[in-house]
């Protein structure tokens, strides 16, 4: 699943009036992907673990959303890979799945409160827990797929493949009311690169 609060942050400053830049840049970074020739970005609603090339053999992922000043046990399941196969797990995996609860992840949100995201992986009876960013990329691997592109750039929106791996278009935006378009390199290791900043505005709407 795309963040939604990102993207929610994203929609309304594009939404807003600024005092410079395109007025709305899910449009300008639309017209950018067509004229470049990019494709969209798979929307992890529709991943499957199958579009997902990990470092190891995993039978089942959840991306979970957890609020930090709840129980880590209040945790919501925000993405399933997949829901099928969770249907199909014994009451041992299921119970190894749900005890595995944490309080940190590797990418937050919701302001003006906090919450956390973080993932859990199942092999059998053994969990994996991914719970920060460095942890992320040792389970994610090479990035070698489109689908995994939103792992360690959610706000990615189109991207074209290169020898370096992705080049993408993502959509960001801050607390101080700016936001903009910019051409990002995703390496094969994971790293996020930017190499050209495309459009930028102001809005008066702040975190």
């Amino acid at each position: 699943m795309r963040y939604f609060l990102a993207c929610l942050c994203v929609l309304l400053l594009s939404g807003c009036g600024g005092d410079d830049g395109p007025d709305d840049l899910q449009a300008f970074a639309a017209s950018q992907a067509e004229r470049r020739g990019f494709t969209a970005v798979p929307n992890q609603d529709n991943v499957s673990l199958a579009d997902l090339d990990l470092s190891t053999e995993q039978d089942y992922a959840e991306i979970r959303l957890v609020f930090t000043d709840s129980s880590a046990s209040d945790y919501e399941v925000i993405k399933a890979f997949d829901e099928d196969i969770k249907a199909s797990l014994s009451e041992a995996q299921l119970f190894a799945l749900n005890t595995e609860t944490t309080l940190s992840g590797y990418d937050s949100g919701c302001l003006p409160a906090h919450c956390v995201i973080y993932l859990v992986a199942l092999h059998g009876l053994q969990t994996t827990l991914v719970d920060n960013l460095l942890d992320l990329r040792s389970f994610l691997g090479d990035i070698n797929t489109p689908a995994e592109i939103s792992f360690v750039s959610p706000e990615s929106y189109y991207y074209q493949q290169n020898e370096d791996g992705y080049l993408t278009l993502t959509i960001w935006s801050d607390c101080n009311g700016n936001s903009g378009v910019d051409l990002v390199q995703i390496t094969r290791g994971g790293d996020v690169l930017v190499q050209q900043t495309l459009a930028t505005k102001h809005s008066n709407l702040v975190c």
